[in-house]
């Protein structure tokens, strides 16, 4: 084991700072602290979040001597910050699927339901009247009609069901 005597925490810790060490530094001298993220990498390449507050101390003539750092490890904390967020994400994304499938269900069922009611009118009023044929023809769009509107309620409650998870 080697002693580090003398290196800076930030080159033993390869800190990632949040803009430059330079102006990190004239921050502390011009205004006699620091707060702020760093990002840190442990011996065994761990990567963890801390919140940094860096003071400067002056000895009896104004003099900077030394800063004084104290980190705090917040990894866990922002861990928890960014799956709240993602799931929040989740929540509103889902919210406007609701949406969308609601409106959509009520625009596609609309010209069908006009459709549906024009072919049953038809059919109440022709069927028996003209020939097999025709019997026939009115059939298949009444039973199309009613099958599409399976299909979008179906539709609308399989999205209904996904947004719940």
């Amino acid at each position: 084991m080697t002693l580090d005597i003398g290196k800076k925490s930030h080159d033993l810790l390869k800190t990632e700072h949040p803009k430059p060490l330079s102006k990190i530094e004239q921050d502390i001298l011009t205004k006699g602290r620091w707060d702020g993220e760093l990002v840190h990498y442990t011996q065994d390449g761990r990567r963890i979040i801390v919140e940094s507050r860096q003071a400067l101390k002056i000895d009896d003539q104004g003099e900077p001597t030394t800063v004084v750092e104290i980190n705090t490890d917040i990894t866990d904390r922002k861990e928890a910050e960014q799956k709240q967020s993602a799931l929040a994400e989740i929540e509103r994304v889902n919210a406007e699927l609701e949406q969308f499938a609601s409106v959509a269900s009520h625009d596609l069922q609309e010209p069908l339901r006009a459709i549906s009611g024009c072919l049953q009118i038809l059919e109440k009023t022709y069927k028996g009247r003209l020939d097999n044929n025709a019997d026939e023809l009115i059939r298949y769009p009444v039973e199309g009609t009613q099958r599409m509107r399976t299909l979008i309620n179906d539709l609308v409650s399989a999205m209904a069901l996904a947004c719940r998870f």
